[in-house]
């Protein structure tokens, strides 16, 4: 399995990394000390962010919540696990979590490979239906 060629740097950042073909050292460290002053002034403006991968997953699965916040959407259950009260939580297949928020019983235990229906309801929670069950109310983990 071949892998992506990674993104082209950013314009600021690429030169800096330019800096390293100069074969004089006090050239090059000139070169650094500038280049790195002006990613610095551009990180700070927020001209560019840089995020670490798991940060900017992280940051997609949230974007990826709040869209679902208004409109209902189908997934499917990667894993689940029932807490001592009874509830349960559902770790969906794009990394989502969520939790159950009232005390319905679920006649058929949720487990992997399971569809699962969302849709907003009301006030900030979501009902549930688990493979076609009846709904329970939940809310997202993450």
């Amino acid at each position: 399995m071949s892998q992506a060629a990674p993104a082209p740097a950013a314009p600021v950042l690429q030169r800096m990394l330019d800096c390293r073909r100069l074969q004089d050292g006090a050239a090059r460290l000139a070169c650094f000390d500038r280049e790195a002053a002006t990613v610095d002034a551009a990180q700070q403006s927020r001209e560019i962010v840089v995020l670490d991968r798991d940060t900017a997953e992280r940051g997609a699965r949230a974007v990826e919540t709040e869209r679902r916040r208004f409109e209902p959407f189908e997934g499917v259950i990667a894993g689940a696990r029932q807490q001592p009260n009874g509830r349960w939580v559902l770790r969906l297949e794009d990394g989502t979590q969520w939790v159950q928020a009232d005390s319905e019983t679920v006649r058929r235990e949720p487990r992997a490979g399971q569809t699962v229906a969302v849709r907003p309801a009301a006030m900030g929670s979501y009902f549930a239906n688990i493979d076609g069950q009846r709904a329970i109310r939940v809310r997202p983990l993450n």
